[in-house]
C-alpha cells in the first residue's frame, strides 16, 4: 500500500525521539506512530513537542514490537 500523500519517517529505536532530532520538523503537523511498547514514552513526548499521537497500535498490544508497517501489511 502506497501512501504518497504522507511523509514518513523512522525513528529508528524508541529513545531517539529527541528535541535535537525533531527540531528538522519545527512548523510541521506531525503525528507520532509509535510500536505498541512504546505508547508511554511517546505520550510524554508528543506532548512536549506538540504533535499528535495515533493509539491504533496499541490494540496490537499482545504482539511484540508491532508497529505501523506491520498495520499496513495486515491491512492489505
Amino acid at each position: 500500500m502506497e501512501l504518497p500523500q504522507y511523509l514518513w519517517l523512522a525513528a529508528g529505536s524508541k529513545s531517539f525521539l529527541t528535541k535535537k532530532r525533531v527540531k528538522v520538523l519545527k512548523g510541521l503537523d506531525v503525528t507520532l506512530y509509535p510500536d505498541n511498547d512504546a505508547y508511554e514514552l511517546w505520550h510524554e513526548k508528543a506532548r512536549e513537542y506538540h504533535y499528535k499521537i495515533a493509539s491504533m497500535l496499541l490494540d496490537k498490544s499482545e504482539i511484540p514490537n508491532y508497529d505501523l508497517a506491520d498495520y499496513i501489511l495486515d491491512s492489505k
